[in-house]
């Protein structure tokens, strides 16, 4: 009966409560301070402990005669960051304290990466603004001294990456953004080392190194080393000889740089005697007439998808000053197969037949230097008959060409 009374006093009792705070760094036995604010000399206990939960039992203690409260274990404000104790006055008041003690927290731990490397692969056409995830970062001490900002320390040219920070679940996280334009050509990787700060002073870092490879995205079309080229080439040259090489350069990489060559098809006939091999070597593919000239079209495109191309024009001069006469067959229908013609020849007669070559058979055939043989084409357009078409004329008994002439 007399203990459900004292408990019943306890209940009806003045309750105060007394707070304290202790750095986690304080060594074992650490004085955290008085129940009462002071120290209190009695020899017989003063107060009445109790402990709420056992792990407060573990880190602090409680004089019950002086009601000094003390540090019995190392504290972690990581791991508890405050502790609660009731004590009573055994003293007729029966004046119920709580005891709140508040473990202070320090800078004793520094940033953390979940991985101290990471690497990206990002196209040279990434948008402004797009982001990737950096690995998370850890700090164990409280939200005074946790991660409060990220900083690149090296390797980023011209500022083209940057840092930006958001909360999830309490926990700062970084996103790596492009913030400016990337250029495969220009620079092909980039090396960052990333630094994670607390609120520290001074304050506790942890680095991350992000190795980030530009992806090459078909942005350059060839290039060819000469806008023009020129060549000359003898009239008898074989067919399938080289004649020039052309070349083009791509500043991309992979597909994207390989190159193919072809001659564009246009209206001009000079598309039909010229071909161009993968390697840009341009070869004939028929006879050449003397003193011609002829401007090829050649294209260079890439394996880009979608492909992309230049061109260059390549002009060919044919070696000679003048067009060599079409090689003619002659054959002569007269007696002596020969152009001797005998003077009883009579007008009109066939003595003559003539064959423009293959190569030739739109060439028309003109006759100069006498009027008394006249050329006849047939209905072959490259075969002529050649006719006596001058004026005989009977004088003193002799046969005499209207033009005087004996030899043409």
């Amino acid at each position: 009966m007399k203990i459900l009374l004292f408990f019943f006093s306890i209940i009806q009792a003045t309750v105060c409560l007394t707070r304290f705070t202790v750095p986690e760094s304080a060594q074992i036995g650490f004085r955290i301070g008085w129940i009462s604010g002071k120290q209190e000399e009695s020899v017989a206990p003063k107060y009445f402990v109790v402990f709420p939960d056992e792990q407060t039992s573990k880190f602090l203690k409680v004089d019950e005669r002086s009601g000094e409260i003390s540090t019995i274990a190392h504290l972690d404000y990581e791991k508890r960051s405050k502790f609660e104790i009731v004590a009573v006055r055994v003293e007729e008041s029966g004046e119920t304290i709580d005891i709140l003690v508040d473990v202070d927290d320090e800078n004793d731990n520094a940033p953390s990466f979940a991985d101290s490397n990471v690497k990206f692969e990002i196209s040279e056409f990434a948008q402004l603004g797009t982001s990737f995830a950096l690995p998370t970062v850890s700090d164990g001490d409280g939200p005074k001294f946790d991660v409060h900002r990220f900083v690149i320390l090296q390797g980023n040219v011209n500022n083209v990456f940057k840092i930006t920070a958001r909360k999830v679940n309490e926990q700062l996280q970084a996103d790596l953004v492009v913030n400016g334009q990337l250029d495969r050509e220009f620079r092909d990787k980039y090396e960052l080392l990333i630094e994670a700060q607390d609120g520290g002073k001074p304050a506790k870092t942890g680095q991350l190194r992000c190795s980030i490879e530009i992806v090459d995205a078909n942005d350059n079309a060839p290039v060819f080393t000469r806008s023009r080229y020129t060549a000359s080439v003898s009239a008898n040259v074989s067919i399938g000889s080289n004649i020039i090489t052309v070349q083009a350069t791509d500043a991309d990489i992979g597909e994207n740089s390989r190159i193919s060559y072809e001659i564009k098809k246009t209206s001009s006939p000079s598309n039909s005697n010229f071909a161009i091999s993968p390697s840009g070597v341009i070869t004939t593919t028929s006879g050449l007439l003397p003193a011609s000239t002829h401007d090829v079209i050649v294209v260079a495109s890439d394996h880009g998808n979608p492909p992309l191309s230049s061109s260059a024009v390549v002009t060919i001069s044919v070696m000679g000053s003048t067009l060599a006469s079409p090689p003619l067959d002659i054959i002569w229908l007269v007696e002596s197969n020969s152009a001797h013609l005998p003077e009883n020849t009579t007008l009109g007669s066939i003595v003559a037949r003539v064959s423009i070559a293959q190569m030739y058979r739109d060439t028309k055939l003109r006759l100069l230097g006498t009027s008394s043989l006249c050329p006849q084409q047939t209905d072959q357009s490259h075969v002529y008959l050649l006719l006596l078409c001058g004026i005989w004329l009977f004088l003193s008994g002799k046969t005499i060409f209207r033009d005087k002439k004996l030899e043409f």
